[in-house]
């Protein structure tokens, strides 16, 4: 008798270790699914915010506008990545041109 139950306590040990253990698996998975969405999300204000500079600039004149965040023009959308989450934002301008760290602006003929 006393023999089953210690093994009846190495079971239930076993099973209760082996569900912690699961419930530990599913927060790391978790962890790594909010790491993601955190970088999607700052990428998009990103995004964002250099679309809104863009859009001010281009409807006040154009000109160079140099922006601290990752932010490039590609197939009319301006875009931005952090990490490895790109996140896109439509823009009013298609005249916007990429170089280091500066995206420069168009002018439309009648604002000149």
């Amino acid at each position: 008798m006393k023999g089953m139950v210690n093994l009846e306590t190495i079971i239930v040990l076993l099973i209760y270790f082996s569900v912690i253990g699961l419930f530990v698996n599913s927060l790391s998975g978790t962890n790594n699914l909010l790491k993601e969405k955190t970088n999607f999300i700052s990428a998009k204000g990103n995004a964002l915010n250099c679309s809104m500079l863009a859009d001010s600039v281009y409807s006040n004149s154009g000109g160079n506008i140099s922006i601290e965040e990752n932010c490039f023009y590609e197939e009319g959308k301006i875009k931005s990545t952090v990490k490895e989450e790109t996140a896109e934002e439509k823009t009013l301008t298609e005249k916007i041109i990429n170089s280091e760290k500066k995206l420069e602006i168009g002018v439309e003929d009648h604002y000149k």
